[in-house]
């Protein structure tokens, strides 16, 4: 782990997890307590930092992304970009009726 001295450190590095945390910084929680204002403005220029307990990553702080809900015009475009004028072509009208004896398989009690 890199903490943020950059110094290598921690069981998770001897274990050979290190390839996860070796590209972000580490910061003990008691650590976190203390600097959460500098480590937020850290978070919102785009880095991620692992916070540790007792050298066991617990979580990672990293920017908030907002959730955005399904884009419609971009899917229509899409569909009409590649020629698709129709994406479901047909439903049949007894789609949803019960299927016949015969096709399953055993007959129903």
């Amino acid at each position: 782990m890199r903490t943020l001295s950059g110094a290598l450190d921690g069981p998770s590095c001897r274990e050979g997890r290190s390839g996860y945390l070796s590209s972000m910084d580490v910061v003990s929680i008691e650590d976190a307590q203390d600097r959460l204002t500098e480590l937020a403005r850290r978070v919102e220029r785009g880095e991620t930092i692992v916070v540790t307990r007792d050298g066991e990553p617990v979580l990672d702080l990293v920017p908030h992304r907002r959730i955005s809900g399904l884009d419609l015009e971009a899917g229509g475009a899409y569909l009409r970009a590649h020629g698709i004028t129709n994406p479901i072509p047909t439903i049949s009208d007894d789609f949803d009726d019960p299927l016949p004896e015969d096709i399953l398989l055993r007959p129903l009690a």
